[in-house]
């Protein structure tokens, strides 16, 4: 039992990863692999941040539109601006907020 043992131990020395100093097909596509990986972790992490950073801009915006629809409301102070200046506004908002979406969505999350 003991020689069978010992020529297993034999036979699993042939295969090891590290023959004369060169590496393995299995060990280069392994690392190519955990390269790749790491691509992706780092994109995910990068659209990740692209994205808080842009949703915190729009909401900037949009609660700023809010504040100036409610100091119009109320006049508050004295604040009033024309009803046609106003009406701008809050369309160009909502289209750029609309497009910026389109186009966030169309880049960080492309069809493959």
């Amino acid at each position: 039992m003991a020689k069978d043992q010992r020529k297993i131990i034999f036979e699993l020395k042939d295969f090891e990863p590290f023959q004369s100093g060169k590496k393995s097909k299995i060990d280069e596509d392994v690392r190519k692999k955990q390269l790749e990986n790491n691509a992706l972790e780092q994109d995910i992490a990068l659209k990740k941040a692209t994205l808080w950073i842009l949703f915190g801009f729009l909401a900037f915006e949009i609660i700023a539109v809010f504040v100036f629809a409610y100091f119009q409301a109320v006049k508050f102070r004295g604040f009033a601006l024309e009803e046609w200046s106003f009406k701008l506004l809050v369309t160009a908002t909502l289209i750029q907020i609309t497009y910026m979406l389109q186009v966030a969505v169309k880049h960080l999350f492309p069809n493959k």
